[in-house]
């Protein structure tokens, strides 16, 4: 069993806490996740935060499904070792933790300090990506492109469509329609 050490990964850069095994660590521990939760995360690949994002780019949603599969399949094993059991909460922060610095790296591109991230962090983050999905899933957004006859018809569709983009709200709060004019 590894162990961290948060004075170790205080002297690294940020580059450097982003592919370090134990800032992973010191960070996992800051937003509440015990030592065999950690070991069981390191042990099935993801031994830098830079293995989550190379892994899991654009996909939350998938690590959350990654977390409840483990625990269907190790909460209740016999061998105590591999017992591991992610909490509601616990996946919801560890999945806030990817959604923020995949947002940061791939929308931003900037690396966060890894050793920054704490529980209201991971917390926040989680709310807001929820947020996001939620909107997601409410977003009727699809435009029908009907087939145009005439001039009639594409004058309709054309200001239909305006009205469209005025009226959705992309994810900074500026409607769609920002720059037509």
């Amino acid at each position: 069993m590894a162990h961290f050490n948060l004075q170790d990964a205080g002297d690294l850069c940020k580059s450097q806490l982003y592919e370090d095994n134990n800032a992973l660590r010191v960070m996992l521990d800051a937003i509440g996740i015990e030592s065999h939760q950690r070991n069981h995360l390191v042990d099935d690949g993801f031994t830098s935060m830079k293995d989550f994002i190379d892994l899991l780019s654009n996909d939350v949603d998938g690590f959350k499904k990654y977390l409840t599969n483990l625990n269907k399949t190790f909460a209740s094993s016999t061998n105590e070792d591999l017992r591991v059991c992610f909490s509601p909460v616990e996946i919801s922060r560890l999945a806030g933790v990817v959604y923020y610095y995949n947002h940061a790296i791939n929308t931003f591109h900037r690396l966060p300090d890894l050793l920054l991230i704490d529980i209201e962090i991971a917390s926040k983050s989680s709310l807001h990506y929820r947020e996001l999905d939620k909107e997601r899933d409410d977003d009727d957004s699809l435009v029908e492109i009907p087939k145009l006859s005439g001039s009639s018809d594409w004058i309709t569709f054309r200001d239909k469509f305006k009205m469209k983009l005025y009226k959705t709200i992309g994810v900074r709060g500026i409607n769609k329609a920002y720059g037509i004019y």
